[in-house]
């Protein structure tokens, strides 16, 4: 795929940037999820990306975070009140290029991909999602902690397994609207342009 070229996206500052998007019906997900984003940084720190999580409350998350020395993504969801999470293996989310990363519940594991590629799937940490009252939010964790520093573009959640091909036609259109053609793809049931 040719590097990603981002027109509009949104710069966080790590200290007080993000984007409540409120706790609709539409984002009470509790089955099959997809969270995807866009994302540049630098940080070497922890940062959430996408999160229904204020610490009390907690459903599921896409962030950052170190692991080894290395800047990892991250995806979890809270299911009976106990976290479980995937962590991509080899590609460094901190090295201030665009990376594509997208976590994926489909209710029997949990996986993430980076760059249209499978970097990890956790066997058997998928299922029924909490649903917890805590709205989604864009850019930090929900208790006024744990801030991204960087460049998201193109975020979006579906209530949908995303497949391997979904992953990587996202990966390559750069935009995650028009799967309509893929198989078991539907579009997201929320997506943020970021900047518009």
């Amino acid at each position: 795929a040719a590097p990603f070229a981002s027109t509009r996206s949104f710069s966080f500052d790590g200290v007080n940037d993000y984007f409540d998007c409120g706790n609709p019906t539409s984002l009470q997900i509790t089955g099959n999820l997809s969270l995807s984003t866009w994302v540049k940084t630098s940080m070497s720190a922890t940062g959430f990306l996408l999160a229904k999580d204020d610490v009390t409350n907690r459903n599921f998350a896409l962030v950052v975070v170190m692991d080894g020395g290395t800047l990892r993504a991250r995806f979890f969801i809270v299911k009976s009140n106990s976290l479980v999470n995937v962590t991509s293996t080899t590609i460094d989310i901190g090295d201030n290029s665009f990376h594509h990363i997208v976590g994926v519940n489909d209710g029997t594991d949990l996986k993430i991909y980076v760059d249209g590629n499978l970097e990890a799937t956790n066997v058997g940490a998928g299922g029924t999602i909490d649903n917890d009252a805590v709205n989604f939010e864009i850019g930090r964790r929900g208790n006024n902690s744990l801030y991204f520093n960087g460049t998201l573009d193109e975020a979006a959640i579906w209530n949908s397994a995303l497949s391997s091909t979904a992953v990587t036609e996202i990966y390559n259109s750069g935009v995650p609207n028009d799967l309509d053609e893929l198989t078991n793809a539907s579009d997201p049931t929320a997506w943020y342009r970021m900047g518009e």
